[in-house]
Formats: C-alpha cells, sequence, structure tokens
C-alpha cells in the first residue's frame, strides 16, 4: 500500500515498525481476501531472541490498528461477518501446541459450563471487568480492580497488588523482592 507504515509496541517493551500491504490471509478455513499485512522491516531483539515466532497475528480490535495514514480492519474484525458465530476460541496447551478456532465452540476441548462477560472493546482490546478472584479453590471479591484484557499473546500476567498480595500471602511461592503492578 503507498504510503502506508505502521509502528507498534506492546506491554513488555517489544516493538515493530514497517510497510502495510494487502494479501490473502487464511486461518484454517476463515480467509479474508485483501487483507491489509503489517511487513515488519524494524524489529526489538524480543522477536529476534525467540525461534519459535515467524510473526503475530493481531486478533484486536481495528480501532487498536497502528497503519497510518489510514488505520485499517483487523483480521478478526474482517473475518466475523463471515462466521457462524462472532467468536473465536484459544485452546493453549502447556507442551506449546494450541489451536484456534474460529466461528464456533468446540465442546470437547472444555468441561464446565462458559460463563459469558461483556467485553468494552472501546480501547482495542479484549477488556472486561474482573472483580473477584480465585486463589486454590478461595473466591475473593476485588470490586476495585482495574479491568482485566485477555490477550493471547503476551506471557505477562499483571494483577492488582490486592491480588498479588493475596498470591503470596499464602507463602508457597516466594513474593518477589520488588514489584512494579499498579493499578
Amino acid at each position: 500500500m503507498s504510503g502506508y507504515s505502521f509502528e507498534i509496541s506492546y506491554g513488555d517493551g517489544s516493538s515493530a515498525s514497517g510497510v502495510v500491504g494487502t494479501d490473502t490471509v487464511s486461518v484454517g478455513s476463515a480467509t479474508v481476501s485483501n487483507q491489509a499485512v503489517e511487513v515488519a522491516t524494524q524489529v526489538s531483539s524480543e522477536f529476534l531472541s525467540d525461534p519459535d515466532s515467524d510473526g503475530l497475528l493481531g486478533l484486536g480490535f481495528s480501532n487498536v490498528n497502528s497503519v497510518q495514514p489510514t488505520q485499517q480492519k483487523t483480521f478478526f474484525d474482517n473475518i466475523m461477518p463471515q462466521l457462524e458465530d462472532p467468536v473465536f476460541t484459544v485452546y493453549l496447551n502447556i507442551s506449546g501446541k494450541g489451536e484456534y478456532e474460529f466461528g464456533n465452540i468446540d465442546t470437547s476441548k472444555y468441561s464446565g459450563d462458559i460463563h459469558y462477560t461483556p467485553v468494552d472493546s472501546s480501547s482495542g482490546y479484549w477488556q472486561f471487568d474482573s472483580t473477584s478472584y480465585q486463589i486454590n479453590g478461595q473466591t475473593s471479591q476485588n470490586t476495585n480492580a482495574s479491568p482485566a484484557i485477555a490477550d493471547t499473546g503476551t506471557s505477562l500476567v499483571l494483577v492488582d497488588d490486592e491480588v498479588l498480595h493475596a498470591y503470596y500471602a499464602q507463602g508457597k511461592t516466594r513474593s518477589p523482592s520488588h514489584c512494579c503492578v499498579h493499578h
């Protein structure tokens, strides 16, 4: 796309920038033609140090897209109208092999009930209220909690101070010498 570029930074300090093109993007049977694709010409060392990473498929909402001069729609916003249900599911496995599915919920991949919560997409993220937490089966209220963000593209887990202190108060895990969790 002539004259288009992007520059993005992530919560873990990594960043990328470059040019923008278009291509047909397929994830399984979910296909978007003429999808804007950000082609990195510069990346931070965090990306270079991960030999298993070939790139990112951003599943946020279009209002977080960093393409300039005209913001572009994300893959998920483009694919939603084509899906039987406007959902995607993520199956993460400790072995490193995971799965994403678009448009349906595979009942063989979970047990119990699904609990739904409204998503606030105004900042471009899968953000929701998280007013309680559970540690070792004990549920506690945290009514003044910061909103939560579900993001499968990071290994960061950031929590409110109250949750952090409750977790370490159990004595099973050593408390860090310093902490940078803020409300």
